[in-house]
């Protein structure tokens, strides 16, 4: 009797086990990163990997697709195969790879276990031949976390080329900044001089392959002005239809130098005041404070005040043409003056000449 109930508790176990298994399976098609992160050996890192390839190639058709992701081999797969699922994937579409985001750029990649998809990418005008878009593997290149950007004439900007790849001494990043400079790292700062709308192009290679990443860039010259200043504070005004950062400029004013610090924007239209507790300056008036931009602030001071010296030249040298022609004009009427008293004592002795031989006539008979 005993043997028989461990007989049919076998079976129901056997029976209710497979159940309990399926239902517990992870669907590597539709699990969120916190659900991945519980299969052995798959953390943050490789949980992102998981879900970037699905949303980048679509659903995995079965199991061992898994292991087109990168860094997933052999080991990995034998450790969590039974405990994954595809679910009901759908059939492979034909419709090509999607386009390439700033945020997420695909290397290629010449070992591993990568395969290519299919080139649909439009024409680009990069120089490079590697793919933006076509490859595997995702390696999450981006520039500044892959948005574009807006900057303003003269405020420095942050370039951050980001990769989950291991760093090794191989990487190397090249950017493009669009107005004929070029940079080299991970992590660049740039300035541009004038207004425009730039395409940035990162191009990025290490032992495994190659990406490219690109970005806008708009650089705007916002008008800026200063429209109050008195000892006690600095008010400035955005005159743009678009927000400024005053990054990388400064407010200078008798001899003193405010450096304004990163991510100090101004709105549209609006003002914004600087107390002279914070900027350490005061001046008396609006014309005793100059705005500049921070990069080189010695050379754009000196060359300030080397226009108010040629300024101050200019007018002495106006000051003393003007005292010249004063002078002649002094000096003309003094000579116009003598030959007039001269012509008139001419007259004079003239006059009394005739008048003395008319008497002399009427007189003496002469």
């Amino acid at each position: 009797m005993l043997g028989r109930i461990s007989k049919l508790f076998l079976v129901a176990l056997l029976i209710i086990v497979p159940i309990s298994v399926e239902a517990a399976l992870v669907n590597i098609n539709t699990a969120p990163a916190e659900e991945l992160e519980t299969l052995n050996g798959i953390g943050p890192s490789y949980a992102q990997r998981i879900i970037d390839y699905r949303t980048l190639n679509g659903p995995f058709q079965k199991i061992e697709d898994i292991k087109n992701v990168k860094g997933i081999g052999d080991a990995t797969y034998e450790k969590i195969k039974g405990f994954i699922t595809v679910g009901d994937a759908p059939a492979p579409s034909d419709t090509g790879s999607s386009t390439s985001t700033s945020t997420e750029v695909i290397a290629e990649v010449s070992s591993g276990n990568a395969s290519v998809a299919s080139a649909s990418e439009a024409p680009s005008a990069h120089y490079g031949a590697s793919s933006l878009s076509t490859e595997k593997i995702p390696m999450k290149i981006s520039v500044d976390a892959g948005r574009d950007r807006l900057g303003s004439v003269g405020s420095p900007l942050e370039f951050v080329g980001e990769t989950e790849l291991p760093y090794t001494r191989y990487d190397n990043f090249v950017w493009s900044f669009g107005d004929g400079n070029v940079g080299y790292g991970r992590v660049l700062t740039h300035i541009y001089e004038y207004s425009g709308e730039y395409v940035v192009v990162l191009n990025f290679s290490t032992e495994s392959g190659k990406a490219i990443s690109r970005i806008n860039v708009k650089i705007v010259n916002p008008e800026i002005e200063i429209v109050f200043a008195s000892p006690e504070r600095v008010e400035l005004k955005n005159n743009s239809q678009v927000e400024a950062s005053l990054y990388g400029k400064s407010i200078w004013s008798r001899g003193e130098t405010f450096v304004f610090p990163k991510d100090t924007i101004i709105k549209s239209g609006q003002r914004i005041s600087f107390g002279s507790n914070l900027t350490g300056l005061r001046p008396l008036n609006i014309d005793d404070v100059q705005l500049f931009g921070a990069y080189n602030i010695e050379k754009q001071v000196g060359d300030r005040i080397a226009y108010f010296k040629k300024e101050l030249i200019a007018k002495r040298e106006e000051l003393a043409n003007m005292t010249a022609i004063s002078s002649s004009l002094n000096k003309e009427e003094a000579t116009s003056s003598v030959e007039m008293r001269k012509n008139s004592e001419v007259k004079e002795a003239s006059v009394r000449t005739g008048w003395l031989a008319l008497l002399r006539r009427f007189f003496l008979r002469e």
